[in-house]
Parts: structure tokens; C-alpha cells; sequence
């Protein structure tokens, strides 16, 4: 099955405003970076291996096995519908790059899942990797 990366973007962003909560995976009730990821890839019906349990601050080998089990890693070009996988002061953290050159988390500080300016500071300074699920397509 394929969706466009409109799709997933669309998903993730009716899912805004959606409080943040460690470990929900609610859309509209509580959801955390990762519950995000999750739930907007099960909206357009693209099942992925969730996993369960974390602390809110993840170990990174959890996380980064947890993104190769469901992606593909991003060797060129960033595109829309990319998770990018974030650092604060280990890498823990998980949005979607968008069309318009923003990103979409469930951002703890936030309070809730939004969208803002992925800004130099955020791609120079907090991006570790980017990941592709192999059913989307632009």
C-alpha cells in the first residue's frame, strides 16, 4: 500500500493542539512525540511496530532501533513526510518535516502537538537523522 506524503502530513496535522502526554497514543486526548509518529502513520493506514514502556527519556539504541524496524534512513534529500529523529541533549525526540519547511511534534514544553518553523537552530543544531517509511511517496 502507498499514500502520499500529503496524506501522512494531513494526519499529523489533525492532530494538533492534541495535549502532550508520555507514551499517548489518543489523538485528541493526549499524544507524545512518538504517539505522533504512530498515529498518523495509522491514519492513513500504514501500520508500524510500536513500542511501549519508555521513559521520558528514552535510551537513543531504543529509539534508534525502534526507527529502523519501521523506516528507512534518509541518505540524500530531506522531503515531506520525513521523521526526523531530534536531539535535546541526547537524541530523543521524533517530528515530521512538512511541505513548507516546518515541523510537527508533541512537544513536552508545548504542551501539545504542533507545528512550527524548522529553523536553522533545529536542522544544524538538533538533527540527528531522518528516517522514510517505504510506503510513502510524494
Amino acid at each position: 500500500m502507498m499514500v502520499s506524503a500529503a496524506e501522512v502530513l494531513a494526519a499529523a496535522r489533525s492532530m494538533i493542539d492534541t495535549p502532550f502526554h508520555h507514551q499517548g497514543r489518543q489523538p485528541g486526548v493526549g499524544l507524545d512525540c512518538a504517539g505522533l509518529i504512530v498515529c498518523a502513520f495509522a491514519a492513513v493506514g500504514i501500520e508500524v511496530r510500536d513500542r511501549a514502556g519508555y521513559s521520558r527519556q528514552p535510551f537513543p539504541g531504543n529509539m534508534s532501533a525502534a526507527l529502523s524496524e519501521n523506516a528507512e534512513l534518509v541518505r540524500g534529500e530531506l522531503q515531506p513526510a520525513d521523521v526526523l529523529w531530534l536531539r535535546f541533549d541526547e537524541p530523543q525526540h521524533l517530528a515530521f518535516l512538512t511541505d513548507r519547511g516546518t515541523i510537527i511534534h508533541a512537544l513536552y514544553t508545548r504542551g501539545a502537538v504542533c507545528e512550527h518553523r524548522f529553523a536553522a537552530a533545529w536542522r544544524h543544531g538538533r538533527l540527528v537523522s531522518a528516517w522514510r517509511h517505504p510506503e510513502v511517496r510524494q
